[in-house]
């Protein structure tokens, strides 16, 4: 009887993932699809519930072709758990951590580089809220610091902001990105592609004359 109610915590455990999986693969493509990002940058996570563990997309893989093949299972403490077919985990994993580690309401982490938004974190400069359904969903978005890709010194940076800004759903990284954070993917994702619009309205609107 035990080992039959191993085996049946074991299916459900493995159904859980594969739901994950599947999940974070469609957010990865449309966030490719929306141009949210390109090449192979960027990187997403989703949270497995009932679990210290999340589901990253692997490194050097564009996020419109990631598949549950290229995905990494990781601890909290970013430890890769499961791989397959030599796929490393995104060398921001690292940072991935500390926001499901520091923030226990999170189930999913976004960090893209789209273009107007990270205008503005290459200028270093907060996106202003211009529109009454940013304020209303964004409140603020800080920016942190400067530090190469996937370094600790990055992730300190990040985690200093994460205690500094508790609030913050979306945080922009100078001269790199932006990541958000929601309960689940589609909550993460769709602050994303909102930061995104906010930043190309807030330029358009610079060009209208008074």
């Amino acid at each position: 009887m035990a080992g039959i109610s191993e085996g049946k915590i074991a299916a459900q455990t493995d159904a859980v993932v594969a739901c994950c999986a599947e999940e974070l693969q469609a957010i990865c493509q449309r966030a490719y699809a929306r141009g949210l990002v390109g090449g192979s940058g960027g990187n997403i996570s989703v949270r497995i519930p009932g679990r210290e563990e999340f589901l990253i997309s692997a490194t050097g893989v564009s996020l419109g072709v990631i598949a549950p093949a290229t995905m990494v299972r990781v601890s909290l403490q970013a430890e890769v758990l499961e791989a397959h077919g030599g796929c490393r985990p995104s060398k921001e994993t690292g940072f991935h951590a500390c926001v499901y580690r520091l923030r226990p309401q999170v189930g999913a982490v976004v960090h893209l580089h789209p273009p107007f938004a990270t205008a503005f974190a290459v200028r270093g400069k907060e996106i202003p809220l211009v529109t009454d359904g940013a304020m209303l969903m964004l409140n603020r978005i800080p920016v942190v610091g400067h530090a190469p890709s996937g370094s600790a010194e990055l992730h300190r940076i990040v985690e200093e902001g994460l205690l500094r800004y508790p609030e913050a759903k979306v945080i922009l990284m100078e001269r790199h990105g932006m990541f958000s954070m929601g309960a689940d993917l589609t909550i993460a994702y769709n602050l994303a592609d909102l930061v995104e619009d906010t930043a190309k309205i807030a330029l358009l609107a610079r060009l209208i004359p008074d």
